[in-house]
């Protein structure tokens, strides 16, 4: 009966560990000073969130330091921590310049902001009130702080509603692991996904995301 069902899985849901355990990383300064900076704010930001952010998205504590380790990975890809130089000189253009050399409309409309360069204004309408709750517009993404939660809170959002209890296969019907999956999902790829396309293992994005978020040495209970 249903009611059986309801029964089995709220003892399935209880014995799913939602215990907070701190989060320290440590990783090695890169000698600019600049960039260190930027990195020591954007992962402190991801330390001092773990609590709210476990509560907010419903993580366990395993969950939220895989997104935090990819997170870490975005944010040099995209931008090597907001210091290079196509990074900075788009600091300076406004959103209505930039939506205009993009697709020929003044709107401002899906530029993307911040070091991990997310397009805020077109993100899902449950995702922007998550902004709203951290404090995150486009002027304020551009601190490494923001920039940090906005993007811890993207692949939270879209790790719940897209990927938890599903199943993603390549097209040689091989499993994709969940958090390749959201990158694909996080990069605007997901036809790739739904069409089994996807191949993480060759993709470079992925690879360079993993590869940098592995820089960083997660301290914490030993089966993290």
């Amino acid at each position: 009966s249903n009611k059986g069902d309801k029964q089995n899985f709220d003892d399935y849901n209880v014995s799913i560990d939602k215990s907070y355990s701190p989060l320290k990383l440590k990783w090695n300064k890169t000698g600019d000073s600049e960039k260190d900076n930027n990195i020591k704010q954007y992962a402190q930001s991801i330390v001092d969130s773990k609590k709210r952010f476990q509560k907010d998205f419903n993580l366990t504590s395993d969950e939220y330091n895989r997104l935090a380790e990819l997170s870490l990975g975005i944010a040099e890809q995209e931008s090597e921590y907001g210091t290079t130089t196509r990074y900075n000189a788009k600091q300076f253009v406004p959103d209505a310049l930039l939506s205009f050399l993009r697709r020929g409309s003044f709107d401002g409309v899906g530029v993307s902001r911040g070091m991990t360069q997310i397009k805020m204004d077109t993100d899902n309408k449950g995702l922007q009130n998550y902004y709203n709750k951290y404090g995150i517009n486009k002027k304020s993404i551009e601190s490494p702080r923001l920039a940090s939660l906005a993007t811890m809170a993207k692949l939270a959002y879209i790790y719940n509603t897209e990927i938890k209890g599903r199943y993603f296969a390549n097209d040689q019907k091989q499993t994709i692991d969940p958090f390749d999956a959201l990158i694909y999902k996080y990069n605007g790829r997901n036809s790739q996904l739904r069409n089994k396309t996807a191949t993480p293992d060759k993709n470079v994005y992925i690879n360079n995301i993993k590869k940098y978020g592995k820089r960083f040495t997660k301290i914490g209970r030993a089966h993290v």
